[in-house]
């Protein structure tokens, strides 16, 4: 499990529309804990997954 303070991640990087700084804050903390570029993609229902992975990924943004 991971956990990015978003306010803190959109500071640093100058972001300030909603989206941008969640589509980017994620990306980010799936990149970092697993160590290396991963992508992310979306099933039918919009159930996010990680490509060519055999794990788990979900995202909630409070």
């Amino acid at each position: 499990m991971g956990i990015l303070n978003l306010n803190e991640y959109a500071h640093s990087f100058d972001l300030t529309a909603k989206r941008d700084i969640e589509t980017q804050g994620k990306n980010y903390l799936i990149n970092h804990l697993l160590g290396r570029e991963a992508t992310i993609g979306y099933d039918e229902k919009g159930k996010p997954f990680l490509t060519n992975e055999s794990k788990h990924i979900s995202f909630t943004f409070s």
